[in-house]
């Protein structure tokens, strides 16, 4: 089939993406990420679940925010320590995993 025009497409950025994110990224001749729009709470912006022995766990990174800001106005709120949770909750639940040590040194 041949190509007759660009692939453009555009997405709102996320905390962990899902691997088809990455290949959306990967099929674009352009990709536009989403940032000037409005914050959602009910999107995955700042959270992103994880599998643990006791079910889904939902990892977040806290925002400060006003209401109906756009994405790219909102920061990380650093006051709150989230990094360590997350390496702590990684290592809880993936330590016995194959390749855990590579792929958590390139978190760290």
């Amino acid at each position: 089939m041949e190509k007759t025009g660009n692939i453009i497409s555009i997405h709102q950025p996320n905390f962990i993406p899902w691997l088809g994110y990455f290949y959306k990224i990967y099929q674009s001749d352009i990709f536009v990420f989403l940032d000037d729009v409005q914050f959602s709470n009910q999107g995955m912006h700042n959270y992103h679940y994880i599998k643990t022995s006791q079910g889904p766990f939902r990892l977040k990174i806290p925002v400060r925010k006003n209401f109906k800001d756009n994405i790219n106005k909102v920061w990380i709120n650093d006051d709150v320590d989230w990094k360590e949770k997350h390496l702590k909750t990684f290592i809880a639940n993936y330590k016995r995993s194959p390749y855990f040590e590579e792929v958590f040194n390139d978190l760290t």
